[in-house]
């Protein structure tokens, strides 16, 4: 949990699932086989047809909310959360396809007045495999933690591994700015084939952040 104070409002980034925000983070878990003929990561990374399976098995979700344990309201927050090494991500409606579409740089001034909230301000693809986020909180109640949109991100593939880090800064009207960074990764330590209903499982559990997701939207790049 990293701490900052800005004048008697004191801050701190959170995760609603309780992940770390500082330091390292590993998981571990078993490459799930939803198609017969993908049976490693590898062979779901080639596959014209296997970046479904490939974003289930890799995906990471934050739920990450600034929360103020201080004396006084905090007003006017911007967060900025920069990923890397990504294979993609998604927020709301906005992917890794999105992004790219709108030459790498996305706003939600488009965006209806009562539909802005549960979605970044503005997102920004750094280079092919790293994406900032910017979040705008108008203020945070003593006590009180406000959420920003759920963030899908889905790590590079690294000698059977998926990894990255996520970095933030946050700054509000008062007070200097602070940050901190956490790398996670994931470990696959055994093979479940789970099949066609495994998939289905998988993904009606993930109904509860939204609508149907295109999970090769996600990714950056070819």
């Amino acid at each position: 949990m990293q701490l900052w104070r800005a004048g008697t409002p004191f801050l701190a980034l959170v995760d609603r699932n309780q992940l770390p925000v500082n330091g390292h983070h590993t998981a571990t878990r078993p490459v799930k086989v939803y198609h017969r003929a993908l049976t490693s990561l590898e062979k779901m990374k080639n596959a014209e047809y296997g970046r479904d399976y490939l974003a289930l098995n890799t995906l990471m979700i934050f739920e990450l909310g600034v929360q103020n344990i201080g004396t006084s309201l905090a007003e006017h927050i911007v967060l900025d959360v920069t990923l890397a090494p990504i294979r993609g991500f998604r927020c709301n409606l906005w992917d890794g396809r999105s992004l790219e579409e709108q030459r790498g740089r996305l706003s939600n001034n488009t965006i209806r007045s009562e539909y802005k909230s549960r979605y970044p301000e503005s997102a920004r693809l750094d280079g092919p495999d790293q994406v900032t986020l910017r979040f705008r909180l108008e203020r945070v109640p003593i006590g009180a933690t406000e959420y920003i949109p759920p963030l899908f991100v889905l790590g590079t593939l690294e000698n059977e591994r998926a990894c990255f880090s996520l970095k933030y800064m946050i700054a509000g009207s008062v007070g200097s700015s602070a940050g901190g960074q956490c790398d996670y990764e994931i470990e696959f330590n055994d093979v479940a084939d789970v099949g066609d209903k495994g998939m289905q499982e998988d993904e009606a559990a993930l109904k509860r952040y939204g609508g149907p997701i295109i999970w090769r939207n996600m990714f950056l790049g070819p």
